[in-house]
Parts: C-alpha cells; sequence; structure tokens
C-alpha cells in the first residue's frame, strides 16, 4: 500500500507539472514513461522513487521561477546569472546523486538512466545524455519517446561536433563526413524503432518528418521524399503543408544539380497543449534565451523573495 502511494504521489508531481507546460508537451511524456518503468520495479525500489521525486521536484521549481521572471522583464538583468548558476548546482547535485543511487533490477536501473539522461540534456552534455539512453533502452525502456530522444540527441550531436553552420554563406558545412553520417544514421535507426509495430499510427507522422529530415541532410533526396511522403499520409492535417515545403525544395535543388540545403527543423514531437492551464506555457525559446544572457555570479535569495516564490530552491 505505501508503495502505491508513493507513486501516487509521483503523479501527482507530474500532473502539476502538466499545469506550467501543457499535457502533451515532450517533458510530460518523458515522465509519465518513466513513471510506467517505475511501476514494474519493486515494492522497495524507495531509493528510485525518492530520486525521481527529486527530479521532479527540480523541474517544478526550474519552470515556476523561469516562467515568473520571464513575467518581470525589469529584474532579469540583474537575476538572470545567479539563477543559472543555481539551476546548474542543482542539477549538478541531482546527477551524482542519481549515480550513487545503487540498483539491481533492470526497471529500476532503466529509471534511474532515464533520469540521468534529463539532467544530462539540461547540462547542454549530449554525450552523456546519449550514453545515459543507450543504458536505458539495454534495460527495456521501449517507449517511442526514449528512441525519439536518442535520435534527437545523435542528430544534434552530429550538427554541433561534426558540422557548423555558416552564416554568411547560409549553408552546412561537415568538418567530419564520417562522424557526421555515422551519428545521422543512428538517428535515423533511433526514430526508426520508435515507430509503431505497423509503422501506421498516426502518431509515427512525427518521427517520419525527422526521419525525411535526416535524409535529406544527407543529401538522399528519395529516402527523404519517401520518408515526408508518409508522414503526409499519415497526419496530412498536421504536416500537409510543411511536407510540401520539404518536396519543393528537394525538386529545385535537384532541378539544379545542387545539394539542398539545410531543412528547416519539423515543429516539436507532440503539439502545444491546448489545455487551458492557470500560467501561459513559457517556450522553448524564450528559456533559452534567459539562460543564455546569463554571465556573472551572485545569489538567488533577493530575486526568490521579491517574487513571492515561498523558497530558495528547487527542494521548496
Amino acid at each position: 500500500m505505501e508503495w502505491e502511494r508513493r507513486l501516487e504521489f509521483l503523479s501527482g508531481l507530474i500532473r502539476r507539472l502538466e499545469k506550467k507546460v501543457g499535457q502533451e508537451d515532450f517533458l510530460i511524456r518523458y515522465f509519465d514513461g518513466i513513471l510506467a518503468l517505475l511501476k514494474k520495479a519493486h515494492g522497495d525500489s524507495g531509493k528510485v522513487a525518492e530520486a525521481m521525486e527529486a527530479v521532479l521536484r527540480y523541474e517544478l521549481w526550474h519552470h515556476g521561477t523561469l516562467r515568473r521572471l520571464a513575467q518581470t522583464p525589469d529584474l532579469q538583468g540583474r537575476y538572470l546569472i545567479p539563477l543559472g548558476v543555481e539551476m546548474r548546482t542543482a542539477l549538478l547535485s541531482l546527477t551524482q546523486r542519481l549515480k550513487n543511487v545503487s540498483v539491481f533490477g533492470s526497471p529500476e536501473k532503466a529509471v534511474l538512466s532515464l533520469l540521468l539522461a534529463h539532467c544530462h540534456y539540461q547540462l547542454g552534455n549530449t554525450q552523456a545524455v546519449i550514453s545515459a539512453l543507450e543504458e536505458a533502452v539495454a534495460n527495456g525502456a521501449s517507449d517511442p519517446i526514449v528512441f525519439f530522444a536518442l535520435g534527437f540527441n545523435r542528430h544534434k550531436l552530429a550538427l554541433t561536433h561534426y558540422a557548423r553552420w555558416e552564416a554568411l554563406s547560409k549553408r552546412l558545412v561537415v568538418l567530419d563526413r564520417e562522424g557526421f553520417e555515422t551519428q545521422m544514421r543512428r538517428a535515423i535507426d533511433d526514430f526508426k524503432k520508435g515507430l509503431s509495430v505497423t509503422g501506421t499510427e498516426p502518431g509515427d507522422a512525427q518521427l517520419y518528418m525527422w526521419i525525411g529530415l535526416i535524409y535529406e541532410l544527407l543529401g538522399e533526396r528519395e529516402e527523404a521524399a519517401a520518408a515526408y511522403e508518409k508522414a503526409r499520409e499519415l497526419n496530412p492535417s498536421a504536416f500537409a503543408e510543411e511536407v510540401e515545403g520539404h518536396l519543393q525544395l528537394l525538386r529545385t535543388s535537384h532541378e539544379r544539380s545542387e545539394k539542398p540545403p539545410p531543412p528547416a527543423l519539423p515543429r516539436p514531437l507532440v503539439p502545444e497543449s491546448e489545455v487551458a492551464s492557470s500560467f501561459p506555457a513559457i517556450t522553448d525559446a524564450e528559456l533559452e534565451r534567459l539562460r543564455k544572457t546569463i554571465s556573472e555570479v551572485s545569489t538567488l535569495t533577493d530575486f526568490l523573495k521579491r517574487i513571492e516564490s515561498g523558497g530558495s530552491g528547487p527542494g521548496n
């Protein structure tokens, strides 16, 4: 009974987070998948449940505080810096805590790996994210959201480690062709593993969009076009216009015997929530803008008092 209550409590924390980011946000689907894995664990997995609670409490604090800061522009210049420092400190502490938890069962190992992948992603450690996700898959994590996360991060690694974007010429320059193609083809494999058994479910459309994107980045027009067409077939209302844009670029570059320009990224894996919330969801772009302005160290205490958050860190 105690274990069921603990699982119910974790579900309640996810639902609180849902009110801040939206019901269909990637983050919610990711944590719901982790909770589903934890339910397969033994009832004595208290340390794992406590670790998940700590990560969820951090996310509640993280989103709540950034939203309040975004809504208070006059405080941003002064408090962006200490906020970023405190967030990074909290994430490093969570990462170490997750690494220190000893477990033996596969579900518990998968849960810890997925939580660790989330923390590494927030810290910008792409290779560590991939390693943690691979470990989760090796221990039974099979939710499509996990394979999407793997494919996305491999794609990110290829673009940041093996290529660079030249703003002046507006083109992608591959610095290491072998490394670039290896990561991109692994990303395609991951996205394909996330497809349903039939590969014809409406939710598969977004994965096909990303498969098409990778093929387009590799300059493989026919494969890209086939994947885009599949996405449009499965979800025409969501992707018809977007697919047509990609296909037009492919046709134009083919007619000119040119390599197609880097394609625009598909929309997020899941659409923005239409569920009403008492707070407007802060966008990823806004969060990133806030993070990038961090450049010096100070304290967050006065800021937290001003916005009446009622706490001084993610534990509150």
